[in-house]
């Protein structure tokens, strides 16, 4: 019996589920392993962790923001007899906005993104309060980080829009000086955790899942992957999104926004070409994208 015929026969025990109860394996879009439990009727969500500091960080994003369109804590264990960090929690009915964008028309996109962005505004609302005390921890790291990816990706070449990128990123290092802007946040916020729904003749944002890459860091960062994938070439997707979070985009919100998406451009031209090599294409496109996003004031 390998570990996870283990732990599915320890969660029928512990859980007391019936014979004719049924669990199924749902690891899309996690590096953890994700069970569907149904039984009696009731369908919920096993998952167990890799990593003690996910599974911390993912109890208690969902504690405290229980209010939410988030699961809910059923139950869990932490580092059990057999070291294992383990919850249940509500399941969401819905599709990923991911596996159904190409299906989807613009309105419906526009009003996902605007619930998605209402969403966002809430989620830092109610978690801007454990980030305030270690804001400039925050910054000091996210400078390091950038320099270091910086260092990195430009040891055996030279790309003038590395160039670029650095001195405008070293031009906004003081815009990140405000601590009411940190908070922590999912920092896997992407289309592949909005869960949707077609409701009374329209779709509409079910829920959001996985907050275990949860992190103290300003708040706009979480609007990175959003911004790579729809944002940067679609103002109307874009609008969309701000009207929910109820943003108004001035030249100094445009600059922390450009800010965090070049770094996880440039984290792709650094740190993360080891582990694919195209990432450094990628990123590279990502900081076109944005030059051409600053430029183009009309967007604005």
């Amino acid at each position: 019996m390998n570990e996870q015929e283990h732990f599915i026969a320890y969660i029928k025990d512990r859980l007391e589920l019936h014979e004719c109860s049924k669990i199924s394996v749902l690891n899309e879009y996690s590096s953890n392993l994700l069970l569907v439990v149904e039984d009696e009727g009731e369908r919920y969500i096993v998952k167990k962790y890799d990593s003690k500091q996910c599974f911390e960080l993912e109890v208690f994003v969902l504690q405290n923001v229980s209010d939410l369109k988030v699961p809910q804590i059923i139950y869990y264990e932490r580092q059990n007899d057999f070291g294992w960090n383990w919850i249940v929690y509500s399941y969401i009915e819905g599709d990923s906005l991911y596996s159904k964008k190409s299906q989807l028309d613009i309105n419906s996109l526009l009003n996902i993104f605007y619930q998605a962005g209402s969403f966002l505004k809430l989620y830092h609302q109610n978690l801007i309060a454990n980030g305030v005390s270690l804001h400039e921890e925050c910054r000091l790291n996210l400078i390091c980080g950038i320099e270091k990816n910086y260092f990195l990706a430009t040891r055996k070449r030279t790309w003038n829009d590395l160039k670029w990128t650095i001195f405008f990123m070293r031009n906004t290092y003081d815009l990140l000086e405000y601590k009411e802007d940190y908070t922590l946040t999912i920092k896997d916020f992407t289309d592949k955790h909005i869960l949707i729904k077609y409701s009374k003749s329209k779709y509409c944002v079910s829920g959001v899942v996985d907050f275990e890459m949860a992190r103290f860091s300003h708040k706009y960062s979480d609007f990175v992957l959003l911004y790579v994938c729809y944002f940067l070439e679609n103002k109307r997707f874009e609008d969309a999104f701000l009207g929910g979070y109820g943003l108004i985009m001035k030249e100094k919100e445009r600059a922390i926004i450009a800010f965090f998406v070049l770094q996880y451009a440039l984290e792709l031209c650094g740190a993360l070409v080891a582990v694919q090599k195209d990432n450094e294409k990628w990123g590279l496109e990502i900081i076109h994208k944005v030059r051409v996003w600053l430029d183009n004031k009309n967007k604005f």
